[in-house]
C-alpha cells in the first residue's frame, strides 16, 4: 500500500463493519478511526455498539467515546478532527481504517463539505412552531415547492427540518449550498468497502444485538445517562434505545414494549440507511476477499 492510502468501511448498522476492521487491523499496521455519529459520545458504549475495552486494548482506536453528551457534534466537527487523525496516522507509518455507518461523514471526507451558515435560534423556534401547527408534511411540501427535484426522503424528519431551516433563513435550498463545497483532504487515495447484506439479515442481526445489549448492561447505561440531565433534543438522547429504555425505567412502558419499540426503530433506521446508500448511488466495488488479499 502507498503511504497515503486509507481504507473506508461503510454500511448499515449490524452489517459487521467493526469485525472487518479488526480483521484488517490484525493483518496490517493500522489505526481504526470512527465514522459513526453516535459512537463519538463517551456516555454510550453499549447502545451505540462502540468497540469494547478489550478491542481497544488489542487495536489502536481513535475518535471513539471522546465527546460529552451535551455537545451537538456536527459533520464539520468530525471532518476537522479526522483530517488531523488521518495525517497523524500517516506520519506514524500506519494505515487509517475508517469505519462507520454515517454516510454524510464519508461523503464529506471524499467530496468535501458544504459551508452552510449556522441557523439562528429565532429561525429554529419559528420552524418548531410551524411544525407544531402544520405538521411535517407542510415543511416537506414547502421544500418541494422550491426544489421539486429534492432527494430528501419524506420520512427523514431530521433532514426535512434542517433543509427547511436553511431554505427559510438563506433563501436557497440545501442542495444549492451543497453544490459549493470545501475541498476534501488532498493527496490521499481510498480503498472503499461497502458492507451491505440483505435487509432481512440486517434486521435479525440488529435484533439479536439489542438482546445482547440488554444482557450487558444497556439499562444501567441509560440510567447513568439520565443522571446527566441532558436536554431531550440533544443527539445522544435520540440514540435508538435511550428513549425506549427511559420510558421503561419511568414506568410508562413495560420491558417487552420497550424492547419491541426499540427493535422497530432499529429496523426503520436500517431501511433509511439502505435508502440513503441507493439514493446516493454508493456502489463501492472493493470486495473483502479482494481487499484482504491485497494487503
Amino acid at each position: 500500500m502507498t503511504n497515503r492510502e486509507a481504507i473506508l468501511i461503510f454500511g448499515p448498522t449490524s452489517s459487521g463493519k467493526s469485525e472487518i476492521a479488526k480483521q484488517i487491523a490484525n493483518k496490517i499496521k493500522s489505526v481504526i478511526i470512527n465514522a459513526d455519529s453516535l459512537q463519538v459520545y463517551k456516555e454510550l458504549r453499549i447502545l451505540t455498539s462502540r468497540p469494547s475495552i478489550d478491542d481497544e486494548k488489542l487495536f489502536l482506536h481513535r475518535m471513539y467515546g471522546h465527546v460529552s453528551g451535551n455537545v451537538q457534534y456536527t459533520v464539520a466537527d468530525w471532518l476537522k478532527e479526522i483530517s488531523k487523525e488521518i495525517n497523524r496516522t500517516f506520519e506514524q507509518n500506519l494505515t487509517p481504517v475508517i469505519v462507520g455507518g454515517t454516510g454524510l461523514y464519508f461523503k464529506s471526507l471524499i467530496e468535501g463539505l458544504a459551508v452552510i451558515p449556522d441557523i439562528e435560534v429565532d429561525r429554529i423556534k419559528l420552524t418548531q412552531e410551524e411544525l407544531k401547527n402544520n405538521g411535517m408534511s407542510y415543511l416537506f411540501n414547502e421544500i418541494l415547492k422550491y426544489n421539486p427535484k429534492s432527494l430528501i426522503n419524506k420520512n427523514d424528519s431530521n433532514r426535512i427540518i434542517r433543509a427547511y431551516n436553511v431554505l427559510k433563513q438563506t433563501g436557497k435550498s440545501i442542495e444549492e449550498w451543497q453544490s459549493h463545497t470545501s475541498s476534501p483532504i488532498l493527496d490521499i487515495s481510498y480503498r472503499r468497502l461497502l458492507v451491505n447484506p440483505a435487509r432481512e439479515l440486517l434486521y435479525k442481526n440488529a435484533e439479536d444485538r439489542f438482546d445482547q445489549m440488554l444482557k450487558h448492561g444497556a439499562i444501567d447505561e441509560v440510567e447513568n445517562l439520565k443522571r446527566q440531565n441532558y436536554a431531550v433534543d440533544t443527539t445522544i438522547m435520540k440514540a435508538i434505545g435511550v428513549r425506549e429504555i427511559s420510558e421503561y425505567i419511568e414506568g410508562s412502558l413495560d420491558k417487552n414494549e420497550a424492547i419491541s419499540l426499540a427493535k422497530q426503530k432499529t429496523r426503520n433506521y436500517i431501511k433509511r440507511q439502505q435508502t440513503w446508500i441507493n439514493s446516493n448511488n454508493i456502489t463501492w466495488n472493493d470486495s473483502l476477499k479482494k481487499l484482504m488479499k491485497s494487503l
